[in-house]
């Protein structure tokens, strides 16, 4: 990659999840993974990402034809992004790149960024296998009921470490690990405060929220759906109601979704390394993030 400085694991894991989420608003995107980012300052200060997006295929082949009149398709293994975009959505894609870069990461504004990075698909490739659920008890049942009075006395995350981590603990219980998130966190009443418990500083954040469920999918990992019961924001000395409506149609809000969402994210993320999801901390699932509001009454 040709620019300077890599972009650490965290802050490319969240890039990733943002723009996720923020780019379904247009019907063509699929998702995108990101490998890694580069930046590099100064007067020509510009950013790559390293990654792969996967779009629409009918939206892609019209793509071509509007700037290929009579080349055939080509191999996209020899294509890029930037091959398939350009004029008005280019630059709109770019300012909107460049946006939630600065957001994230909270580096001075880059001028512009390279699509020459980033490789463009229409189908998801296979990468890793699925995640087999392990559902038979142990021959030693007595085995299964003192892990299950282990939990009951010292809670989910201090028996998973005892025993060495999650994985064998769901072995012993006859149950996979979605299904044991799903069974002690799925319904929990949290709060900025539980953030602020593990060392996740939430800035002018407090609010209170569920954890509606936990759900895995092949095409997008381990999904947290978070709904925010009731809470506010102080943004210069300013508060506003998190569930009133009105703040939705600020011009900051989308700074306030990207700020919440990296809180969720965190502590999603906190939540399975705790729990010992993986015994390789390097494997353990950057979760998907979906929050909702409660309306207020």
């Amino acid at each position: 990659m040709a620019t300077k400085n890599e972009i650490g694991y965290s802050k490319k894991k969240l890039m990733e999840v943002v723009l996720n989420k923020f780019l379904k608003k247009y019907d063509w995107f699929k998702k995108i993974e990101i490998d890694s980012i580069g930046y590099s300052e100064g007067a020509k200060g510009h950013f790559a990402i390293d990654g792969t997006i996967f779009v629409d295929e009918d939206w892609l082949y019209n793509q071509w034809r509007e700037y290929n009149y009579s080349a055939p398709f080509p191999d996209l293994n020899d294509k890029d992004l930037g091959d398939f975009v350009g004029g008005d959505l280019s630059k709109k894609l770019r300012d909107e790149f460049i946006m939630l870069f600065v957001a994230v990461t909270e580096l001075k504004k880059p001028r512009y960024i390279s699509w020459s990075w980033i490789r463009i698909r229409t189908e998801e490739e296979d990468n890793q296998n699925l995640i087999e659920s392990i559902r038979r008890v142990l021959k030693e049942n007595n085995i299964k009921d003192q892990l299950e009075k282990l939990v009951d006395k010292v809670g989910l995350p201090q028996a998973c470490r005892s025993v060495g981590g999650m994985n064998f603990l769901t072995k012993a219980l006859g149950v996979d690990k979605v299904e044991l998130l799903h069974k002690y966190y799925v319904g929990k009443k949290l709060s900025t405060q539980d953030m602020e418990d593990i060392g996740i500083g939430v800035g002018g954040y407090d609010f209170e929220f569920t954890i509606e469920d936990i759900i895995e999918r092949d095409d997008e990992g381990l999904i947290f759906e978070i709904r925010i019961t009731k809470g506010e924001v102080t943004i210069d000395d300013e508060t506003y109601g998190l569930t009133d409506g009105k703040i939705r149609r600020t011009d900051f809000w989308w700074e306030i979704e990207i700020e919440m969402l990296n809180l969720f994210v965190n502590y999603a993320y906190s939540i399975l390394e705790n729990l010992k999801y993986e015994e390789d901390i390097e494997e353990i699932p950057y979760p998907q993030i979906e929050f909702y509001f409660l309306p207020s009454i």
